[in-house]
C-alpha cells in the first residue's frame, strides 16, 4: 500500500499515539491532526523516577491545547490522553526475554520494554512512536525495517527474529525523516512554533534543558544545541568529558564497547 493510501485509510480511524512532550512525538501528533486531519488516543508512559515527568505533563497539555487551537474547524481532534504507570505495568518473561535478545544486537533503551508490556496492557498492536531517521533506534530499523516494514533480505537469524518481536506492537511512520526534515513540514504547515515548545530533558535545571542526560547531548549532536542554555551546555561537555576519561581508566568493558561502536559507525 502506498504512503498516500495509507494515511488517507488512516484519516478516518483513531491512531494510537506515544506523545511524550517531545519534539518527534508532538510533530507526530500535531501533523496527524492539523494535516491529516486524524483522530488521535495520545498515550504517556508516567515514570516515577524521571524527574522531568511532572514538567512533561504539564508540557504535553498546553501543547494540546495549542494544537486543538489551531485544529478548531477541522476534522482532526485529540482524545484525552491516557496515562499509564510504570510500576502498574506487569512485565511478561516473554518481553524480557525478547528485550535481552535485542540487547546483544544493538543497544535500546529499557522503555521499549516497558512500552511492549503497556502495548499488551492495554491490547495495542498499532501504537505509533516518533522513531525517526537518524536516532539510534532508527539507524537500527533502517537496516532491519522490521514489523510491517520488508525483512531483511539475508541474515534473519531466529535469535534476530525473537529479538524484533519485541517491536511487533509499535509503528514507526516517522523513520524516514530526520528532526530537520521535520523542522521543514513544520514550518510548512505552520506549526513549527508548537514545536519549539516541546521538552526533552530529563534532568531539568529549574525549568531549563540541564545540557548532561543523555536527551540533551543527543540534541547537541543534531545541531539543536540552540534548545539549552549556552553555560548548561558548557558544563554538560566538560561533565561529559570528565566522565568518559574516568571510564575509559576505571572500566576495561567500557573500552571494548565504545570500540564496537566505532567500529559499527565506520562499516
Amino acid at each position: 500500500m502506498r504512503a498516500e493510501e495509507t494515511q488517507n485509510s488512516r484519516a478516518g480511524a483513531v491512531r494510537h499515539v506515544l506523545w511524550s512532550a517531545g519534539w518527534d512525538s508532538t510533530f507526530l501528533v500535531a501533523k496527524a491532526v492539523l494535516v491529516d486531519c486524524a483522530t488521535i488516543q495520545p498515550y504517556y508512559l508516567f515514570t516515577t523516577s524521571r524527574r522531568s515527568a511532572g514538567r512533561e505533563l504539564f508540557t504535553l497539555q498546553r501543547l494540546k491545547m495549542r494544537i486543538r487551537a489551531m485544529a478548531a474547524g477541522r476534522a482532526g481532534r485529540i482524545l484525552p490522553t491516557r496515562v499509564v504507570e510504570h510500576d502498574a505495568l506487569p512485565v511478561s518473561e516473554t518481553r524480557a526475554a525478547q528485550y535481552a535478545s535485542f540487547r546483544k544486537l544493538a543497544y535500546l533503551g529499557e522503555q521499549y520494554l516497558l512500552l511492549a508490556c503497556m502495548a499488551d496492557y492495554l491490547s495495542l498492536d498499532q501504537l505509533e512512536i516518533g522513531v525517526y531517521w537518524d536516532g539510534r533506534i532508527g539507524s537500527f530499523l533502517r537496516d532491519a525495517r522490521v514489523g510491517r516494514y520488508p525483512a531483511w533480505a539475508a541474515g534473519r537469524t531466529p535469535e534476530l527474529e525473537d529479538a524484533l518481536r519485541l517491536l511487533e506492537p509499535f509503528e514507526f511512520p516517522l523513520l524516514d525523516l530526520t528532526k530537520h526534515d521535520m523542522a521543514e513540514q513544520a514550518a510548512r504547515y505552520g506549526f513549527l512554533p508548537i514545536l519549539r515548545e516541546t521538552w526533552f530533558c530529563h534532568r531539568p535545571r529549574g525549568e531549563r534543558p540541564c545540557g548532561e542526560c543523555n536527551p540533551c547531548r543527543y540534541a547537541m549532536e543534531e545541531g539543536f544545541g540552540w534548545r539549552i542554555p549556552l553555560g548548561n551546555r558548557v558544563r554538560g561537555r566538560i561533565r561529559r568529558t570528565f566522565y568518559r576519561a574516568h571510564r575509559l581508566i576505571s572500566d576495561p568493558d567500557y573500552v571494548v564497547s565504545l570500540w564496537s561502536r566505532m567500529h559499527r559507525s565506520g562499516q
